[in-house]
């Protein structure tokens, strides 16, 4: 049941681990968590479960790729499920290159993504309460990040 999905309370992340036997509760670490994640502006010829672990390492690492969705024609994006390390930023976008020198940008949309600060790209907070509010030009820093993600 853990391993369905990403968990959250009131839009706040919550993170769990299944914890093995005789392992200590106090030596885990809560950072790792799973997310499922729908990549765009994939060419049709580049859909297919091998991209798929490529884009789902890049982001950390690919646990799974949702076929039907992928092959069903209805949606224009691939769906895979990745974990996901919450200390680092969140990716955008993944250029990739092929064989024939034809490269295309992809771009990730997280589903169900908690509270998430636009302007640093960290979980567990918002911009409101950024440590980075202020490091920009004139007292403002631009958001990296938008509601897309």
């Amino acid at each position: 049941m853990l391993l369905k999905g990403l968990w959250s309370f009131n839009k706040h992340l919550l993170v769990t681990h299944h914890l093995l036997p005789r392992k200590n509760p106090f030596d885990v670490e809560f950072h790792i968590t799973l997310f499922w994640v729908q990549v765009h502006h994939v060419p049709v010829g580049y859909v297919n479960k091998s991209v798929a672990k490529l884009l789902g390492d890049f982001l950390m690492k690919f646990i799974g790729y949702d076929f039907a969705i992928s092959n069903g024609g209805w949606k224009s994006y691939m769906h895979i499920k990745v974990a996901i390390d919450i200390r680092v930023l969140l990716k955008r976008s993944k250029k990739v290159l092929t064989e024939k020198e034809y490269g295309f940008i992809v771009h990730f949309q997280y589903e169900r993504l908690p509270i998430f600060c636009f302007l640093c790209g960290l979980l567990g907070h918002n911009e409101n309460y950024c440590e980075k509010l202020f490091d920009g030009m004139n007292g403002m820093k631009q958001k990296g990040w938008g509601a897309w993600l």
